[in-house]
Parts: structure tokens; sequence; C-alpha cells
């Protein structure tokens, strides 16, 4: 009897243990980085300030030249992706921005990004297939050669 109920209390134990892992995650979900309270935001909660400028301060410089040329050519690109996108106020601008952004990087096929330094997913220190659950996803990567295998620069 007694062990029975050592076994129940375990497993109530668990079942407790799980629940707070799952409200965890679903809380980190719900947070989103860079997120400010006091930022202006319109009744859908989304953003409201900046009337869509995009200002540019300043581009930090890593020191290495070859990085710092990349940044700077990848922030032009940016800009041009920002000149086509159109309409800041439509839905899914971000999301037309990025797209836009991506295929002009891949179309220059500048080297040590390439085509495949694109929105490159990774899981565990190595490449995996785009978006696979659970891998981070970069915007670039830029390499110190052409193949996947060759070390990363920056990301």
């Amino acid at each position: 009897m007694n062990e029975r109920r050592d076994q129940l209390r375990f497993a109530h134990r668990v079942a407790q243990i799980r629940l707070r892992i799952a409200m965890l995650s679903v809380l980190s979900h719900s947070l989103k980085a860079g997120f400010r309270p006091d930022q202006p935001r319109g009744l859908d909660g989304r953003w409201t300030g900046g009337a869509g400028q995009i200002v540019r301060s300043q581009i930090e410089k890593t020191g290495n030249a070859r990085i710092d040329a990349k940044t700077e050519l990848l922030v032009d690109v940016v800009k041009e992706a920002i000149s086509i996108s159109g309409d800041v106020r439509v839905p899914a601008y971000g999301v037309r921005l990025h797209a836009a952004t991506a295929r002009l990087i891949r179309n220059l096929d500048i080297p040590g990004i390439g085509r495949h330094g694109v929105e490159q997913s990774f899981s565990l220190g190595d490449s995996v297939g785009y978006g696979l659950e659970g891998s981070v996803r970069t915007d670039v990567v830029l390499r110190d050669g052409r193949i996947s295998s060759a070390l990363i620069s920056a990301i």
C-alpha cells in the first residue's frame, strides 16, 4: 500500500514539474525580443512609432576590413529592399521587406555569403534544413570561403 502511495506521489510530482515547464515555455514564447512597453502602440498592439522611417545612427565597426565592407554592402542592400517593398502600412510589411532583402542578397551571390548563406538554419552548431523545429535561423552568414564547411567569420 505504501509503495502504491509513493508511486502516486512521485507521478504527481512529475506532473507538477511538467506543468511548470510547459507554463514557462508558453511564457518564454510570449516574450518578444526588444519589446518595450513604453513604445506607442495601436489597438492591435503593434508599434505605431516611426511612421515607416528608417533611421540609421551608426554601423558598428569590427576592425576586420572584410567584415566591415560586407556590412556596408548589406546595409545598402537593405536600403534597396526598403525602396522596392512599398507601403510600410500594409500587413506583413516586415515579412515583405525581409523576403526582398534575402532575394537581393542571394541574387548578388556575394563572396563568403553566396546563395546559401542567407536564411541559414542551425541546430547544435550544424547546418540543418530551413526552419527545422528547434533550430536558429540567421539572416546572413559570412564564411571564410564559398563552401558550407568554411569557417564562419560573422553572422
